[in-house]
């Protein structure tokens, strides 16, 4: 569970800080460079241009590092996870709705539409969710035990 938690973690911060670095003025074959590098690091490449069959681009890369439920290590496929797991839990229904408002929330938006301020906002409550998300199950199950 807790890799899960780390890889979700870790895609939402790479993705913000690309994000957040991207200046508006770059030429457009270099945005290419940095969201083809970002996939090739994640390991994500490969799988991206099965699925895709086109340009990399940054509302698809988006769209696949975040919503895509075949990869698996997007955010979207690591939250299923984790669901799975706390489902073998015992008490798990809350936790369970949880995890599900947040598979929701990040399902529904529209990212490859967010302009960088706006997936800025979007990945830090994400984030936060994560945090939030950790500390119950580690409360939940884990604190228990220590």
């Amino acid at each position: 569970m807790g890799r899960y938690m780390e890889r979700a973690d870790m895609i939402s911060r790479i993705l913000d800080t690309l994000c957040l670095s991207a200046s508006l003025n770059q030429m457009h074959d270099f945005k290419t460079l940095e969201w083809a590098s970002m996939l090739r690091n994640l390991s994500a490449q490969e799988a991206f241009r099965e699925e895709s069959k086109g340009e990399i681009e940054r509302g698809s890369v988006l769209k696949f590092l975040i919503q895509n439920k075949g990869f698996p290590r997007s955010i979207s496929k690591c939250l299923e996870q984790i669901e799975d797991c706390v489902s073998s839990l015992p008490n798990n229904v809350l936790m369970k709705d949880e995890i599900k408002k947040t598979i929701n929330k990040n399902f529904v938006a529209h990212i490859d539409k967010y302009d960088d301020d706006k997936l800025h906002i979007f990945l830090q409550e994400l984030q936060k969710r994560l945090i939030k998300l950790d500390e119950r199950i580690h409360k939940s199950w884990f604190l228990l035990h220590s």
